[in-house]
């Protein structure tokens, strides 16, 4: 037999061919979740925001952050997302261009790949997680102080800049308030 033969029925060459199989749907995803942020992002851009930013938490407690490119960038317009820190000493994971793609670097890992996936599919959602471990807004930083704010992980004027729901009634008392007080883990004093 000759080398040729005997190295295509490697199961090295078996595993690169069943990975180039999925390669589209991996592209696909990465398009769907970079749509999806860029959306966030424009929307914030509509209400005035110029430079939007988003900070989050991975699930072995990286800070990701995620902000628009300023016009100084290489890549203006684009949505960044980096590790916190100064400049040069923070972590480049890729960025989001401005057709949505989702370009990562070597340096993406799979926890910030599965936390901008789960960005992509409920913002609100992880933007209460963020919320809950911080006591901080993922969207301006600023600290969430009453139990609205803390029954979303964000104010009403973030919910409002990003277009996400602001559903928490006024009054948070009583049988219904003690029942989404419950849904969202928000304590019994601070409600």
């Amino acid at each position: 037999m000759d080398p040729l033969t005997v190295a295509l029925d490697s199961p090295q060459f078996n595993a690169i061919i069943s990975l180039a199989e999925f390669e589209p749907t991996f592209a696909a995803e990465h398009k769907q979740i970079g749509t999806e942020i860029a959306s966030l992002f424009e929307h914030a851009m509509t209400q005035r925001l110029k430079y939007p930013k988003i900070r989050l938490l991975t699930a072995t407690s990286e800070t990701v952050v995620l902000r628009r490119a300023g016009q100084k960038s290489k890549h203006t317009g684009s949505i960044q997302i980096l590790s916190e820190g100064r400049y040069l000493s923070n972590t480049y994971f890729g960025r989001i261009d401005p057709l949505g793609n989702l370009l990562p670097s070597r340096s993406m890992t799979a926890e910030v790949l599965e936390l901008l996936g789960r960005l992509a599919l409920n913002p609100a959602e992880v933007a209460l997680e963020y919320g809950k471990l911080t006591g901080h807004c993922c969207f301006c930083d600023r600290a969430l102080s009453d139990a609205r704010s803390l029954s979303h992980g964000y104010g009403p004027h973030c919910a409002r800049v990003f277009g996400l729901p602001w559903l928490a009634p006024r009054n948070t008392h009583g049988f219904f308030g003690n029942v989404w007080n419950e849904m969202y883990g928000v304590p019994a004093e601070t409600a």
